[in-house]
């Protein structure tokens, strides 16, 4: 009989520890689910938060290459005008034009992405979340692209510095200052206002930069129009698969 109920006591023990380790195993695993869920929820919604300042970022990125490449177009324009004039020889009687291009010629142009843009773009966790091979491609496009316009940006600076020895030579600093405006605007002079020199060569050798110079607003316009339409594909397809 004792032997009897020692038994019935042990299988009752047994019973209790393998009911409490269920419970405990149930306990875990929920736990472990629930943690997980938590964390994929805070996942999701950083991931949307991202996705929302990219787009954002790239939306202001579209507008200001828009106005940039404007601006750009309109330098190249400058700049072959004074090309024109110094090569067609139209000197004497020209100084208004000349001086007024001539001082252009010192503004370089540059266009900065936007930091939302610039931050999120360096960050691994975004891309690694898309689907989309092309899209995670052109998203390293796009970071690639924004290393290169800022290379070819340096390079236009580097030109524009260039002019520098020809400009003190050719044209008087002091009427060159009286045409900038307390705006920084740019006016054209009306008095036609003398040239320290007309030299032919001096004249021709500065042509030859600012032909290069030309050159490289033309490659830096080119930077920009790509960067814009891979940009522009982007924010298509977050808008479109994240629905805001």
């Amino acid at each position: 009989m004792e032997t009897r109920r020692s038994v019935n006591n042990k299988g009752k023990s047994v019973s209790r520890y393998i009911w409490e380790f269920i419970i405990l195993l149930i306990a875990v695993t929920a736990g472990v689910f629930l943690n997980n869920a938590w964390q994929e929820k805070t996942t999701v919604k950083k991931e949307k938060e991202k996705v929302k300042s990219l787009a954002e970022g790239l939306k202001s990125d579209l507008t200001s290459i828009d106005a940039n490449v404007r601006l750009r177009n309109s330098r190249f324009v400058q700049i072959d005008s004074l090309v024109k004039l110094i090569t067609e020889k139209k000197i004497f009687g020209f100084e208004n034009d000349l001086y007024y291009y001539g001082r252009l010629s010192t503004r370089s142009i540059s266009y900065t992405s936007d930091d939302k843009t610039s931050m999120i773009l360096k960050e691994p966790f975004l891309s690694g979340r898309f689907k989309s091979q092309v899209i995670k491609d052109t998203i390293l496009l796009l970071e690639q692209s924004l290393k290169s316009i800022k290379e070819s940006q340096q390079k236009e600076t580097d030109w524009v510095k260039m002019f520098y020895p020809f400009l003190i030579k050719i044209f008087s600093p002091v009427e060159f200052d009286k045409l900038t405006q307390a705006d920084g605007s740019i006016i054209k002079p009306q008095s036609e206002p003398y040239l320290r020199s007309s030299d032919a060569e001096q004249l021709n050798d500065f042509v030859f930069y600012l032909n290069e110079y030309k050159i490289k607003i033309r490659e830096t316009t080119a930077l920009l129009k790509r960067f814009r339409i891979r940009a522009e594909g982007i924010v298509e397809y977050l808008q479109h698969e994240y629905r805001f």
